[in-house]
């Protein structure tokens, strides 16, 4: 399938390649194999968030609101979360954000799983508990249940269509 971007077509792919390979069941590598395909999921998941808001010209915006210049996936989607679904808005990142976290989770699960997951990796451990076939299985499709929401929502409160173009093919080439 297109993505948005050469990076979210790649880390897709990578993804795919690496669930592939722990369905075929290799003992010695199948952890590996599920970490790189939970972990890469879950940079695919930030990969278009990046573009949806640099597609809607809101980097800026979003920067502002969250009061850092270079936000992390959790922050970032909460503030996509503040304003494009939320009925009442927040005006600053000082209100309330445990709140706004919260959302999220029930918003979009599996998120809170994927983003802990990756968290862990970024520290150097890796949770042997969630990186392992079936739940690898079900957060890949969160993953993308997530960014098809991101797609759905950004329309739905802007009006705009943010193509996905890109193929693995086109992005490797």
């Amino acid at each position: 399938m297109p993505e948005v971007s050469k990076d979210a077509s790649i880390l897709i792919g990578i993804s795919w390649q690496a669930l592939k390979r722990a369905e075929r069941g290799d003992k010695h590598t199948k952890i590996s194999d599920c970490t790189v395909a939970l972990i890469f999921a879950g940079f695919f998941v930030e990969a278009n968030l990046n573009q949806i808001v640099e597609a809607l010209g809101k980097r800026q915006k979003m920067a502002d609101f969250l009061g850092v210049k270079h936000p992390g996936l959790q922050d970032k989607l909460a503030w996509f979360y503040n304003f494009y679904i939320a009925q009442s808005k927040l005006n600053s990142k000082k209100e309330v954000m445990k709140d706004l976290y919260a959302k999220l989770r029930v918003e979009f699960p599996g998120f809170d799983e994927i983003y802990n997951f990756r968290n862990e990796i970024s520290h150097g451990n890796i949770d042997s508990t969630v990186a392992n076939l079936a739940d690898v299985q079900r957060l890949r499709a969160e993953a993308k249940n997530i960014v098809e929401k991101l797609f759905k929502f950004a329309e739905q409160a802007t009006g705009q269509v943010i193509p996905r173009i890109t193929t693995y093919y086109d992005a490797i080439s």
